[in-house]
């Protein structure tokens, strides 16, 4: 949800959950995309409005990573990892065996993460 107050506005989403120090917004092209709660917000850079909102996981969103054609986002998500467009479209969304509170990278090889057990897993971006 998108508040304003006075000048300033508020995103709220249900869910636990900060994102990692360093992974909570990014900036890609002319949108800001913010991860908080659950969700997953896309702000015009030029005058703040709201693009869109998601839902991008279950429980928490852990971080944002741009993926590496700059045309969407990998959100780390505790039960998923997403990639999403910069128009708010899934592209697609992968569980694992568990929960996922490992370090995410996106490089050439794609999406690497570890779940709670330490198993790491590899998604295509």
């Amino acid at each position: 949800m998108l508040q304003r107050r006075g000048r300033g506005r508020v995103l709220r989403a249900n869910g636990g959950g900060i994102p990692e120090k360093g992974h909570g917004a990014v900036p890609i092209r002319e949108a800001l995309l913010v991860g908080t709660g659950n969700g997953c917000f896309a702000l015009a850079i030029d005058d703040g409005r709201l693009l869109w909102f998601r839902k991008v996981d279950e429980s928490a969103v852990f971080g944002l990573h741009p993926n590496t054609a700059g045309d969407g986002v990998i959100v780390h998500g505790e039960m998923d990892i997403s990639h999403w467009s910069l128009g708010g479209e899934c592209r697609w969304r992968e569980g694992g065996a568990d929960m996922f509170t490992g370090e995410l990278t996106v490089g050439p090889e794609g999406v690497r993460v570890a779940d709670f057990n330490g198993r790491l897993d590899r998604f295509r971006e």
